[in-house]
């Protein structure tokens, strides 16, 4: 075989190895590439993961410390919540007790709230009803004035602001009309005391008695 083609040859399969070869190292570097490429992608998400779990792990320690303390706070407030029931208690059961008290007094017993200026039927027991014919319900919260008019009324206010401004009680003598309303125009003289409800040098309310004159001045004549 002449040289020139045995060169020729040579040539040829040393191009087709090289080439060969070539591919062959770019497939390797591509794939190489490519793992590189996962590992720090996988790196990478492992450490933004890591992380997470830190932070949700500092989250919870914190949200464990709250609750630690609401808990705490919870107990006290429940501790306080009992207290406030007692006094509660405690309280309804003295309303109770006067008002029986109220009831037991034979004559007309009332209770009103001072309020700035304004004085305002709190309560009145059953005696009071049956004088009179009015009822609790009807006078809670209303002025004499509303329930007995202007006249009337006037000088049930009176007598309440010399209360209010002496700060004492006093006794009166004076003629309530046997009706409200106005249906029997006689009146009867009753012997009316009235006293303040005093908190920290405050009045917040005036107590009254009535006691029906005429039974006085008979038992006391009965007497002498």
């Amino acid at each position: 075989m002449p040289n020139e083609i045995i060169l020729a040859l040579i040539s040829l399969i040393s191009v087709v190895a090289s080439g060969y070869l070539l591919y062959k190292t770019n497939i390797s570097k591509d794939k190489i590439k490519e793992t590189s490429n996962l590992f720090e992608s996988e790196g990478r998400f492992r450490e933004v993961l890591l992380k997470e779990v830190d932070e949700l792990m500092k989250r919870s320690k914190s949200l464990e410390s709250v609750i630690i303390n609401l808990r705490a706070e919870l107990s006290t407030y429940e501790v306080r919540v009992r207290e406030l029931e007692a006094i509660v208690s405690s309280q309804f059961d003295k309303v109770q007790i006067l008002e029986l008290y109220c009831e037991k007094i034979p004559g007309p017993v009332w209770f009103k709230r001072v309020n700035d200026d304004e004085i305002t039927m709190d309560f009145i027991n059953s005696k009071y009803t049956e004088v009179w014919g009015i009822t609790c319900e009807y006078y809670e919260g209303k002025t004499d004035i509303d329930v007995w008019g202007e006249e009337v009324g006037s000088k049930f206010y009176n007598a309440d602001v010399l209360v209010l401004k002496h700060k004492r009680g006093h006794k009166i003598i004076e003629e309530v009309p046997n009706d409200p309303l106005g249906a029997d125009p006689k009146f009867k003289k009753w012997i009316i005391w009235k006293f303040p409800v005093i908190d920290n040098n405050k009045v917040i309310g005036i107590g009254g008695i009535a006691i029906d004159y005429f039974e006085i001045k008979n038992l006391k004549d009965n007497y002498e």
